[in-house]
């Protein structure tokens, strides 16, 4: 029997409020040390399509009291290098 293999990534989001930047710009910022950029990592089975890391992630989001409204974010594949 074959192991499942998973893959990590990252949601990244700040308040509108709080942070200039754009989508684009919030795992540089989060990289500078930008205390306005949150993230939550989170890993799911290597062969999840798009549309579902998009709504695990939107997910853990709404479960952390993220919203939509008045904030930007975006999720990548883990940044982190292998060991």
């Amino acid at each position: 029997m074959a192991q499942l293999q998973f893959k990590k990534y990252t949601v990244f989001v700040a308040l509108l409020d709080d942070f200039d930047g754009s989508a684009d710009d919030l795992v540089s910022e989060w990289q500078a040390e930008n205390p306005n950029v949150y993230i939550i990592d989170f890993e799911l089975p290597e062969d999840a399509d798009a549309r579902t890391v998009v709504l695990v992630g939107r997910g853990l989001l709404w479960e952390a009291q993220w919203t939509e409204q008045g904030t930007v974010s975006t999720i990548v594949e883990d940044l982190s290098p292998d060991v």
